[in-house]
């Protein structure tokens, strides 16, 4: 009886300590605007792999929020800023790159790839048939 109240006990007091336990970077990120949260989701840490600049805690990830925040306390404009980033890193840096010539084949390669395939798995059939 007395080992069902202590261990009854002991699952309260972690749910209270659970209910009391604020995590300081939910906190950080309530506070931050719209436009901050936007454009590091919009810009890929070139340091993780394909995690955005929002999620990432690397080195490199906190010095781009840091300037963000800095040219968003300037008066810069989302776009502005975006384009600044862009202009320093390139287009990898993108979390979506933008369609160019240079890029082309990387957006329609696997279209093209499985379109091949198909019309070679029917090119074939038909040969046997």
């Amino acid at each position: 009886m007395i080992n069902k109240g202590y261990r009854t006990s002991k699952l309260v007091l972690i749910y209270l300590m659970s209910i009391t336990f604020i995590n300081a970077n939910d906190l950080y990120k309530e506070n931050l605007s719209v436009d901050f949260i936007e454009i590091s989701k919009e810009l890929k840490c070139l340091v993780c792999d394909g995690q955005n600049i929002f999620e990432s805690n690397s080195n490199f990830s906190k010095d781009i929020k840091m300037y963000i925040k800095k040219e968003l306390n300037d008066g810069k404009k989302k776009e502005e800023i975006i384009l600044d980033i862009h202009s320093k890193y390139g287009d990898s840096i993108l979390m979506k790159p933008p369609v160019q010539l240079n890029t082309y084949l990387l957006w329609f390669l696997p279209s093209l790839m499985l379109l091949s395939g198909i019309l070679y798995l029917i090119r074939k059939r038909t040969i046997n048939n």
